[in-house]
């Protein structure tokens, strides 16, 4: 049996020897890790670099920044110039709009009033009308009993005034004028005393021309030229009719003569037919 007390000499001998082996080998690892140093860059350069990328980038960013503020503010600035001209606008179509409205209501209450204006003008055309065919009913009526020289005077009107059932041609206006035109004549041949040539049948049926003296359309004398008949003539129902007597001749020539200025005028005696 060994002795106890050698045990730790030969402990403390083991632990040299490894101390011993060790050594070297931290010797060259310390020398391989001294060796490769200088490739890595030092902290101080790798914080410049990363500080100067980074400067790079916040400049970067802040131009974009700029440019975008800026097209952001000419955005805003056109859009706020579009806005002005379109509530521009709006107002002035507004305007129009109410320009139009007012427009359409004062043209509204126009056109109501010429409405009412044109029913009352058809009223009033209506009966105007109604009266018209009433005075050319009785126009018509009254030229069957108009002597001829008469109504050859008034034939152009008259054929205006159409035949009975029928409504004659033109305007209410123009209806009333032939009318009127027609009225006129007779009113101022019954007015006057006159003296015309006519051919009238005399009392021994030949035909004849002869002096007639009409006194308005209330009665006529007549004389043939070589006084051998004479006679007078009245408005009738079936036209003017002639009566022949023979003794009226001396003086319905007296009158004749008077009225052509052939001798001085002076009373003459002529019998008159009252009904």
């Amino acid at each position: 049996m060994k002795n106890p007390a050698s045990f730790p000499r030969t402990r403390l001998r083991r632990s040299s020897v490894v101390r011993g082996l060790l050594g070297p080998t931290l010797l060259v690892g310390g020398l391989g890790v001294l060796g490769a140093a200088p490739a890595v860059p030092p902290p101080e350069a790798a914080q410049i670099e990363s500080a100067r990328q980074a400067m790079r980038l916040w400049v970067e960013t802040r131009k974009e920044i700029s440019a975008e503020r800026a097209n952001a503010v000419l955005s805003r600035d056109m859009l706020e110039n579009r806005i002005e001209l379109v509530e521009a606008e709006i107002e002035r179509l507004r305007g129009e709009v109410t320009r139009i409205e007012g427009e359409m209501t004062d043209a509204d209450i126009a056109r109501e009033e010429l409405l009412e204006r044109k029913s009352s003008l058809d009223d009033a055309a209506s009966a105007l009308e109604g009266v018209i065919e009433q005075i050319e009913t009785r126009t018509r009526g009254l030229l069957v009993k108009l002597p001829v020289p008469l109504r050859e005077r008034v034939s152009l009107l008259s054929r205006r005034l159409g035949d009975d059932g029928s409504t004659p041609d033109g305007t209410l206006a123009e209806r009333f004028m032939n009318t009127i035109g027609v009225l006129n004549e007779v009113d101022k041949f019954n007015g006057d005393i006159l003296t015309l040539r006519e051919s009238l049948v005399l009392g021994d049926g030949r035909d004849a021309e002869v002096d007639v003296v009409y006194i308005g359309l209330g009665q006529a004398f007549y004389v043939s030229d070589d006084g051998t008949d004479a006679g007078r003539g009245r408005i009738t129902d079936e036209g003017w009719k002639w009566v022949s007597d023979p003794t009226m001749a001396g003086p319905v020539r007296d009158v004749v003569r008077i009225l052509a200025g052939e001798r001085p005028a002076a009373f003459v005696k002529i019998p008159v037919a009252i009904d």
